[in-house]
């Protein structure tokens, strides 16, 4: 028994046994048959890739077989649907169980393996070329239809542009899902896009931990690339013993000038993750409060500006888990302006 469904891309087959087959329909120039010839391995694998993108279902490389001299012999090539998840707590994913995999907490996936038998293996020849040796059509699940093939992972791949466009969105602080709605914006559709949002959180996600080790030193070369442009730009940075950041103060030429104009009182809130209760701190000229301690006079202008200036602890406020430290002031209309800010490692 044999029908054909809506979009007309495949043919469902119903067995004897009520089992459903779904054999994709293309041309006939674009689909694998037994005994075909390719120059190369790769050829082979491209060639049967771009059949299954026209027709709606992604594919995977399986296993080979090699020859004492390494080479490939056997090749096959699987549905992306093929085989069958192991239950949660049975193993490691490949059907190895691991030594200690009770203690292993596992997030659970949802998994759209359905055992299926669509597969292709190619066998060398004694050319080094490659032939079709055998191909099942046949697929135990429905295909994607011409409306959900822009969204297979065969078809989706985050070139320069989109990468370029999510480093962009991340400089003014904008995350992988709002960057993906902006993108869809620009091209018109979702279909136009050619990645998800979970592909746009994933390169995310791959540019920070690659700058994971240097992200100190990135920091530092932007602000000596500001004050090479800028000379009213003030910043100094410090490590510990360990060559670590730890210090980081910086003060652009406007909020300088706001210290000139507006610096008779200035208050920063100091309170950072380290485990122990701090409260802010403030800093006034004259400083009333005995308990206090003089600050350096480089602390903003590298000059004797904040001589007299002592920091003394506040009453009790709210505290905050902050390493971004700004320094603020009040100016004639009551209004907060900024003169520096520091980061504490």
């Amino acid at each position: 028994m044999a029908a054909t469904n809506n979009n007309e891309s495949c043919v469902i087959n119903i067995s004897a046994g009520t089992t459903k087959y779904w054999t994709p329909k293309c041309e006939p120039t674009k689909k694998p048959f037994p005994g075909q010839v390719f120059t190369s391995l790769e050829a082979a694998i491209q060639f049967y890739q771009t059949y299954a993108k026209s027709t709606g279902f992604d594919v995977h490389r399986a296993s080979d077989k090699r020859d004492r001299h390494g080479k490939i012999t056997w090749k096959y090539v699987l549905c992306s649907r093929a085989g069958f998840k192991l239950p949660t707590g049975e193993g490691d994913g490949v059907g190895i169980l691991t030594t200690d995999h009770k203690n292993t907490t596992k997030r659970r996936r949802v998994t759209n393996r359905v055992g299926c038998n669509a597969k292709i293996v190619f066998k060398r020849l004694d050319s080094d070329s490659f032939e079709v040796n055998s191909i099942e059509e046949r697929h135990t699940h429905s295909l994607c239809t011409p409306i959900s093939r822009p969204f297979m992972k065969a078809n989706r791949k985050l070139d320069l542009g989109h990468q370029n466009f999510i480093i962009n969105c991340s400089k003014a602080n904008i995350g992988s899902c709002k960057s993906f709605t902006l993108y869809e914006e620009m091209v018109g559709g979702f279909e136009n896009v050619g990645a998800t949002v979970t592909d746009f959180g994933n390169f995310k996600r791959d540019i920070m931990a690659y700058i994971e080790d240097t992200d100190a030193q990135l920091v530092i070369d932007k602000y000596m690339e500001k004050k090479n442009v800028s000379p009213d730009f003030y910043f100094a940075h410090d490590v510990d013993e360990l060559d670590q950041l730890c210090r980081i103060f910086w003060a652009d030429p406007q909020a300088r000038h706001n210290f000139k104009l507006f610096g008779d009182t200035m208050s920063f809130d100091a309170t950072y993750d380290h485990g122990v209760y701090t409260k802010p701190v403030c800093i006034d000229a004259p400083c009333k409060c005995l308990m206090g301690t003089q600050l350096p006079n480089t602390l903003l202008e590298n000059t004797s500006a904040t001589e007299g200036y002592q920091a003394h602890v506040c009453p009790p406020g709210t505290q905050y888990k902050l390493v971004f430290v700004p320094f603020t002031g009040v100016d004639h209309h009551k209004k907060s302006v900024t003169f520096a800010a520091g980061l504490i490692a």
